[in-house]
C-alpha cells in the first residue's frame, strides 16, 4: 500500500535548515543581555495579557532555587511558644483529661488537615496554572497550529481505511522517525511484513469486537499517531538533554522546592516546539497569533530558564560552557559537560550523569577501586568502561582460568558487575601491549574464548595472532 504523507518531498527537504536554526540558539553559550531578557519577557506577558511580576536576575537556575529557599525560610513566622502558669499546669496535667482530649483533638485534626491538603492541592495547581504564563504562551500557540494540522490530515487522507492499512500506516509513520525500526521493517521480505500488519489487525479487530463507534476511534487514533510523528519529525528526536539533565540535579539536590511545583520556562524545549511552529507557519502557511509568535520567539532567543515564583520572576543566565559527544549526549572528560557562570556544574560521560569525584578526573585517573564501592549499576558500568579491562586485570587481582599460547582467560573475584567478569587477556609478542576483551562468564578455557572474540573462527586457523 502507498505511504500517505503529509508533507510533500520539496517540503520534507527543508527540515534540516530548520532544525538546524533552532539547534544553534539551543546550545548558545553566550550571557544573556538583561535588558533584552526584560523585554522579551514584558512582550510575552503583553501578548498574554498579564500584569508582569518583579523582574529578577541569576546566574544559574541552581542559583534561582537557592534564591526561593532563602526567600521561604524568610517568610516563615517564628512560633510563639506559650508558657503555662503553676494553676494551668495542674488544671490540664491529669492524665485521664490528656488521654481523652488528645482522641478527640486527634479525630477532629485528621479531617481539618485531610480537608486542608486537598483545598491546598486545588488552590497550588490554580496558583501554578495561573503564573505559569509563560508555559501557557507556548501552550497556546501549539494548540492553535494542532487544529490546522488535523485539518491537514483529513483533507489528505481517504476516510474509507480499514484496520490492515491503519495499522500499516501507523507502523510506516513510526519508522520515518526511528530509523532502527525503518532498518528492521527493511530487511523482513514484503510478504512476511504483509502478513505480520494482517495478523495484528485481525488481533486488534477480535479483542475490540465489542467496542462501540470502533471505526470513529480507529481514525482518531491514527490521525494522532500520524500527527504526531510527522511533528517528530519535523522537530527532530535526537535533542541535547541540556534542559533534562538540569532538572534531574535540581531535583535531586531541592526535592522539597520541587514538590511545591514551581513554574518554569525551559528554553531549549520551547526551542524545539518552535522548531515546529517556524516549519508550521513558513513552509505549510498555517495561520498563528503574530505577537504571541514573535514573544516565544524572543523568550527563546533572549533568555535562560525562568522560574516564575509567587510574587517574582527569576531570569537565568545561559550555561558558559556545553560539551557533548558525537551522539549529542553530555560527555566530557575531567571537565563539567554543563557549567555555568557562578559555578554550578553537571558532569557526564557519554549522557551518564557523574559525581563530582569521577567527573573532575578524567577516566584514565579513575581507580579501579572504586568499582568495589559504588552500589550503582549504571555508574559501574562507565567506570569499568573508562578504566579499561586491561586495567582491570592488573588492579584487582584477577585470577587466571586458562591460557593457550599469548592468550590468558581471567576471572575477576569481586562483585563489581550484573554478572561476573571473565577476561580474555591478549599480550602482543613484539610490543608487550596488554588488551582485554570481555566475553561471557560461561566460557571454560582460553580457546573457547578466542573462539567467540573471533566470530567462531577456530584459533588454530589464525594465519597472524595479534
Amino acid at each position: 500500500m502507498k505511504k500517505f504523507s503529509l508533507l510533500t518531498p520539496e517540503q520534507e527537504e527543508l527540515i534540516p535548515q530548520y532544525q538546524e536554526k533552532w539547534q544553534d540558539i539551543q546550545l548558545s553559550t553566550e550571557p544573556i543581555d538583561r535588558q533584552r531578557a526584560e523585554n522579551a519577557v514584558k512582550e510575552a506577558y503583553s501578548a498574554m495579557r498579564k500584569k508582569i511580576p518583579e523582574i529578577v536576575f541569576c546566574d544559574s537556575p541552581h542559583a534561582a532555587m537557592k534564591l526561593k529557599a532563602q526567600s521561604s525560610k524568610a517568610s516563615q513566622p517564628k512560633k510563639a511558644i506559650a508558657q503555662p502558669t503553676n494553676s494551668e499546669h495542674t488544671r490540664f496535667s491529669s492524665p485521664t483529661f490528656l488521654r481523652f482530649w488528645a482522641i478527640f483533638f486527634g479525630l477532629i485534626w485528621s479531617v481539618v488537615i485531610s480537608v486542608i491538603m486537598l483545598l491546598v492541592i486545588s488552590i497550588g495547581r490554580k496558583v501554578t496554572q495561573a503564573r505559569d504564563s509563560l508555559s501557557r504562551l507556548q501552550k497556546s500557540l501549539s494548540q492553535s497550529t494542532a487544529k490546522q494540522w488535523k485539518k491537514k490530515f483529513e483533507s489528505l487522507t481517504p476516510k474509507n481505511l480499514n484496520t490492515q492499512e491503519i495499522v500499516e500506516q501507523s507502523v510506516q509513520g513510526f519508522s520515518a522517525v526511528f530509523p532502527d525500526l525503518q532498518e528492521r521493517l527493511g530487511e523482513q521480505e514484503p510478504e512476511d511484513l504483509k502478513d505480520s500488519f494482517t495478523t495484528t489487525a485481525t488481533n486488534v479487530e477480535q479483542q475490540l469486537s465489542w467496542l462501540p463507534a470502533k471505526k470513529t476511534l480507529f481514525r482518531w487514533w491514527f490521525g494522532n499517531v500520524f500527527i504526531s510523528t510527522t511533528l517528530a519529525k519535523i522537530q527532530g528526536t535526537n535533542h541535547h538533554p541540556v534542559d533534562a539533565q538540569i532538572q534531574m540535579r535540581l531535583l535531586a539536590e531541592m526535592p522539597k522546592l520541587f514538590q511545591q511545583n514551581p513554574a518554569v520556562f525551559m528554553p531549549q524545549s520551547a526551542a524545539i516546539a518552535s522548531i515546529g511552529l517556524d516549519f508550521s507557519t513558513s513552509v505549510l502557511n498555517f495561520s498563528i497569533d503574530e505577537k504571541k509568535w514573535q514573544a516565544l520567539q524572543s523568550l527563546v532567543r533572549e533568555c535562560g530558564w525562568i522560574f516564575s515564583f509567587r510574587r517574582q520572576l527569576v531570569i537565568c543566565d545561559r550555561a558558559r560552557k556545553i560539551n557533548l559527544d558525537d551522539e549529542n549526549r553530555l560527555h566530557a572528560e575531567g571537565e563539567p559537560a554543563i557549567q555555568f557562570a557562578d559555578g554550578f556544574s553537571i558532569y557526564a560521560h557519554h549522557g551518564v550523569t557523574l559525581p563530582e569525584k569521577y567527573g573532575q578526573l578524567h577516566p584514565e585517573q579513575w581507580e579501579a577501586k572504586w568499582l568495589l564501592e559504588e552500589r550503582n549499576a549504571e555508574l559501574r558500568r562507565v567506570l569499568i568502561q573508562g578504566i579499561g579491562y586491561a586495567r582491570l586485570c592488573q588492579d584487582l587481582d584477577a585470577i587466571e582460568l586458562d591460557s593457550w599460547e599469548e592468550y590468558t582467560l581471567l576471572k575477576i573475584e569481586n562483585d563489581v558487575d550484573v554478572e561476573p567478569i571473565h577476561l580474555l587477556k591478549m599480550t602482543c609478542p613484539s610490543t608487550a601491549y596488554i588488551h582485554a576483551a570481555r566475553v561471557p562468564p560461561n566460557l571454560q578455557s582460553a580457546r573457547e574464548a578466542i573462539f567467540w572474540v573471533n566470530w567462531d573462527t577456530d584459533p588454530e586457523a589464525f594465519s597472524q595472532q595479534t
